[in-house]
């Protein structure tokens, strides 16, 4: 939709523009802000007139009930300039349609169309030296609507407050936007207002984040992470950092969220939002707080991609923990559910139930990481070995994140079982 604007507002210039302050290369999203904002306010049942004026702060009772009973919703879109200098919006009726049904859900009083997209067209079209020609520029458009009656008695305000801010972005997404379903932690329930853009479904998504964070800092703690050097060793050539006692930190612990997921194919991957610049290597085992997750096989700058235990050339070291018979762990391709344990002597007591947790052999992951569970045993009559069927501790349909673990001595000892001639003869 190209600008048309509206003679139905009032406009308050600034005095001096401030864009010639901005750099307009380096934006961080949602830090800069235009020259102007629009302000629309509803009292006594009706909205009053919209004016447009220098963006500024803006005085609120303490007891507004947005503080307190959360009435605020929101929109996110965008404007953008073609090669001939024209201003374009992409449908801003719709926009102002889901504006409107978030407005219902949170009993807040609609927005006119006229209030709406005629502010929209007016200021948008005020600052268009603010929207920029080129690939990814674009102007950040944020209408919202907050409570702003005061009172502290649990019931809908009487008084909004309608705004429209603008700010110069670059591109927000530099890849494939994938969507993940989850199990905990979820801002939206049955009955819930899950479908509206209101404030307080978005901070939902602050604490599993952070509780990652600070997961992943209390595990780099934990003394399984740091190794005694073998006692036979008479000169340790170590570039890894050993502490009075001469010990050596053999693992290290990066949170990582998980953004792409597959579990229908038969080679299944996890794409991570953490890449070589963030520390991501090939070789990191990826441990969910479940249970282990698979191994980073493929890196870029900013994502990493995880070969899922879920995929037919996965292989991975394990043992039962009650005995440390060990074995390798595989997947048939049959069920997103069920791995296979093959190799475990007939010698192993095992029952079903038996916890299944990575061996002392692994290269990647830390030993004693959960598996899952014993749910079937197969003597195969041929052999001294059972196959163990086994019931994955992680449910890979609604992972969220993971920890990507780093050996500190993995290469080392990648190439001397890879490339020593003698492992070859």
């Amino acid at each position: 939709m190209m600008l048309k604007t509206t003679n139905e507002i009032d406009i308050v210039r600034v005095k001096n523009s401030k864009i010639n302050e901005v750099d307009f290369e380096n934006l961080a999203f949602g830090n800069t802000f235009t020259d102007h904002m629009l302000v629309c306010d509803f009292k006594d049942g009706k909205w009053q007139k919209p004016i447009i004026k220098p963006y500024e702060p803006f005085l609120i009772d303490p007891s507004a009930k947005v503080f307190h009973y959360g009435q605020a919703i929101f929109e996110g879109m965008k404007a953008y300039k073609d090669n001939n200098d024209d201003v374009w919006l992409f449908r801003p009726d719709q926009n102002l349609d889901r504006f409107n049904k978030s407005a219902v859900r949170m009993a807040m009083p609609e927005v006119p169309e006229e209030i709406f997209i005629g502010g929209l067209k007016t200021i948008v079209d005020l600052e268009r030296n603010w929207v920029k020609k080129g690939l990814g520029n674009t102007l950040y458009i944020r209408p919202f609507m907050i409570a702003i009656g005061s009172g502290v008695i649990a019931q809908p305000s009487t008084q909004y407050r309608f705004m429209i801010i603008l700010s110069p972005a670059l591109s927000y997404y530099s890849g494939e936007v994938k969507v993940i379903i989850a199990e905990h932690y979820s801002r939206a329930a049955n009955g819930g207002i899950g479908a509206a853009k209101a404030a307080g479904n978005y901070s939902a998504q602050f604490y599993p984040q952070k509780l990652a964070q600070e997961n992943a800092r209390l595990l780099n703690l934990l003394g399984s992470n740091i190794a005694a050097p073998d006692s036979s060793i008479r000169i340790v050539t170590d570039s890894v950092y050993k502490d009075s006692l001469n010990k050596f930190r053999k693992y290290n612990w990066l949170p990582a969220k998980v953004i792409g997921n597959t579990v229908s194919l038969q080679t299944n991957f996890l794409t991570l939002e953490r890449g070589s610049l963030q520390g991501v290597k090939k070789g990191m085992a990826a441990i969910s707080p479940e249970g282990i997750a698979g191994v980073v096989v493929e890196v870029s700058e900013n994502t990493s991609k995880v070969m899922s235990l879920l995929h037919r050339n996965s292989r991975v070291s394990a043992m039962l923990k009650k005995d440390n018979n060990a074995g390798s762990i595989e997947w048939d391709g049959a069920s997103p559910y069920y791995l296979l344990l093959r190799n475990v002597s007939k010698g192993a007591k095992v029952v079903k139930g038996d916890t299944v947790v990575t061996s002392t052999y692994s290269a990647n992951f830390p030993p004693y990481q959960v598996v899952g569970r014993v749910a079937e045993i197969e003597a195969d009559p041929s052999s001294n070995f059972y196959t163990l069927k086994i019931k994955t501790a992680v449910n890979f349909f609604t992972v969220q994140y993971v920890y990507l673990v780093e050996n500190l001595r993995y290469q080392e000892q990648f190439e001397l079982e890879n490339n020593n001639p003698k492992n070859r003869e």
